[in-house]
């Protein structure tokens, strides 16, 4: 991949951070002070370049368009000219507007709404200049932009992949100093057609950086965008969704744009290296210890390598492959291949000890719309030593004098489990745990839960593996604290006996450095193995989640608790009720999003599409008879519409059937 150089400081591409553009446009409602407060938040909140949107109206838009009566709640004229005219700054504005930028230390830019604009900007000396969607039909336009050999980032809503790839070879003819960002011009865009694996078919299609510029609500499809690859990431900042204009609806306030930042930053920390490694968190986290059975047998002790992954540029996110095994939970709930991910509310030991906070955690993990609720088992007497039990354990978070009575205190009997599950059952939300050894193994499997859970303490257990793989029910294995070999040898003991089970990329530290997440795993994993693939997350928030989804993850696993603050050692890196249903509803909007890979005008589009799409139209009164030179066609935002932008060179040296005067559209019929 090219990269594409901003200026000194700042490139594109590459293993370099996503550049993320506060897209002003006209939300400052004419008003320079307003243009400054939104250049000064978007400073704040971290954004890499402020934009604007230049238009020289007599250029962009025909008389008749200019003319056309625009009586609504969001106009600034009684004609649509006086409206554009109202927000549309003069040269000497965009003058102070640009040296106030370079005071504060943030990139100016705007897009170009025609060549006029695009000399002034030239002339102004912005670092790039943005071609909007408007224009992404208008190719004469792209091919004189290109000409000029300046950084360009270009957005190509309103468009099929044809004309992206047209836009492509226009301009790679002249450099390659530019970006294609994947757009849908509908505002707000629905979810189910933001399409972001488009975002992954550029990456294979074209040899420049890619992006997203986004216009639905809110910030988690950006995130999840940037997860998949985007090298841009462009969102509406506005001071008040409820300001007068169309745009402001699908913006972002300075708050939200400083989140959606944070978000980026730390998710861009964990696509890191797609190699399953150990890493060493300053303490060895609950390393499986292998001890003799008996006297015939000699114990031994794994440790953990001293060892970091290179962070290296992320290779495409996978879509479900056609040969992944799918796995059957119950008879109407599958994972992997289309199916929804399938989102587990971790209560491991949260419960404190106390069967009616574990109900709350279950009712909890009901209302929030997690698809099962999990708990941990144990028999301590066949996972820990004697003297691993006996051993004191003084610390704020201990529930007894020894490590022994504060493990029983947290450890539910067999009948509380049973009842637990009976519970679950009546709520209607599926329930498991995890399996700590043998006998909690064979105990889950008598009680008839629909899958048992393997956790990372065990994936260095060869011995339990193998004893589980016999059993034959679905399983659901972590592989935290193993290298990519140990996963492999993992998948082998299993799929020798069957496919009915998924691999968990995780690491297990609490909380997790945002770093050492390294969710290229999971495209590691999903090339590697043929069953499907999730995530087990212990580190804050649910950023990295999201991005794990939109990498592929078909499980996602997050801790969830009633108070962070409660005593124990995992409330730290678990959601709150609230938070957890939030993480639901944000990984349902994510896989809404991700939607068809393949570049495609969308309905909500047809709107815009009719309103600002640029067309063919006369560029001087002619006469019947009269041939059409390159000089005779604009192309301009018409009203009525003419012929798509596209057929310019269709229509050239063609004969008029028909007088036309100046600004009026060119159609079919016109010429011969």
């Amino acid at each position: 991949m090219n990269t594409v150089t901003i200026n000194n400081k700042v490139k594109i591409g590459g293993n370099n951070p996503c550049f993320i553009i506060a897209e002003i446009g006209q939300n400052h409602q004419g008003e320079i002070e307003i243009a400054k407060k939104l250049i000064k938040a978007a400073k704040e909140a971290g954004a890499d370049c402020v934009k604007f949107q230049k238009s020289s109206l007599k250029d962009k838009f025909t008389k008749q368009r200019l003319d056309q009566p625009y009586n609504n709640t969001n106009s600034w004229g009684s004609t649509y000219g006086e409206h554009k005219l109202y927000l549309e700054f003069s040269k000497d504005q965009y003058r102070v507007l640009l040296k106030y930028a370079q005071d504060l230390d943030i990139t100016f830019t705007a897009s170009a709404m025609d060549m006029e604009s695009f000399d002034f900007l030239l002339n102004l000396k912005v670092p790039f200049i943005k071609i909007g969607s408007g224009d992404s039909n208008n190719l004469l336009y792209i091919k004189y932009a290109a000409t000029k050999k300046v950084p360009l980032i270009v957005s190509t809503g309103m468009i099929e992949k044809a004309t992206v790839t047209s836009i492509y070879d226009i301009i790679s003819s002249h450099h390659k100093q530019f970006c294609l960002l994947h757009c849908v011009s509908a505002y707000p865009t629905p979810y189910e057609d933001c399409n972001l694996r488009v975002i992954q078919d550029y990456r294979y299609s074209y040899d420049v950086p890619v992006g997203y510029s986004g216009h639905e609500l809110g910030i988690n499809i950006a995130i999840a965008a940037v997860a998949i690859g985007a090298k841009v990431i462009e969102k509406h900042i506005t001071l008040d969704r409820s300001m007068k204009g169309t745009d402001h609806q699908c913006s972002l306030v300075p708050s939200e744009l400083q989140q959606l930042i944070l978000a980026v930053r730390s998710l861009e920390t964990t696509l890191r290296t797609p190699v399953k490694m150990i890493h060493f968190f300053g303490l060895i986290m609950a390393s499986h210890l292998l001890v003799a059975a008996d006297s015939g047998h000699t114990g031994f002790i794994i440790y953990q390598a001293l060892c970091r992954g290179r962070r290296g540029e992320h290779e495409q996110a996978s879509c479900a492959a056609d040969n992944m095994v799918v796995v059957k939970i119950t008879e109407d709930i599958k994972v992997g291949g289309d199916n929804p991910c399938f989102i587990i509310a971790e209560v491991g030991q949260n419960h404190q000890g106390d069967i009616e906070i574990a109900k709350k955690l279950i009712k909890a993990a009901k209302d929030s719309g997690a698809s099962c609720v999990k708990f941990q088992k144990t028999c301590l007497k066949e996972k820990f030593t004697s003297k691993y039990l006996e051993r004191p354990y003084d610390n704020p978070n201990s529930w007894g004098k020894t490590y022994g009575d504060h493990k029983k205190h947290l450890e539910f009997t067999e009948a509380q489990y049973r009842e637990l599950f009976k519970y679950a059952q009546e709520i209607g939300i599926l329930f498991t745990a995890s399996a700590m050894d043998m006998v909690s193994f064979d105990f889950l499997v008598n009680i008839k839960v629909p899958f048992i859970k393997i956790s990372s303490g065990d994936s260095n257990n060869s011995l339990f593996l193998k004893y589980a793989a016999s059993k034959k029910v679905p399983l659901i294995i972590s592989t935290g604290m193993v290298d990519k070999k140990a996963v492999k040898t993992i998948y082998d003991i299993i799929s020798a006996e069957h496919k009915q089970f998924c691999l968990l990329h995780c690491i297990s530290a609490y909380p997790v450095p945002f770093e050492d997440c390294n969710l290229t795993v999971l495209q590691d994993y999903m090339n590697s193995f043929d069953v499907p693939v999730g995530y087990s997350g212990q580190e804050l928030g649910t950023a990295v989640a999201l991005g794990a989804v939109a990498l592929g993850a078909k499980v996602l696993e997050k801790h969830i608790t009633l108070d962070k603050s409660m005593k124990g050692t995992d409330h730290v890196c678990s959601l709150t009720p609230t938070e957890f249903q939030q993480l639901v509803r944000d990984v349902r909007v994510i896989e809404a999003a991700l939607g068809n890979p393949i570049k495609k005008v969308v309905t909500s589009e047809i709107p815009c599409i009719d309103k600002l799409q640029k067309s063919l139209v006369m560029g001087s009164t002619k006469n019947k008879g009269e041939i059409l030179y390159p000089g005779d066609v604009k192309i301009k935002v018409a009203e009525p519409k003419g012929l798509n932008a596209l057929h310019f060179e269709e229509v050239i040296y063609k004969t008029l059937v028909y007088d036309k005067k100046e600004d009026e559209p060119l159609n079919e019929g016109d010429f011969c």
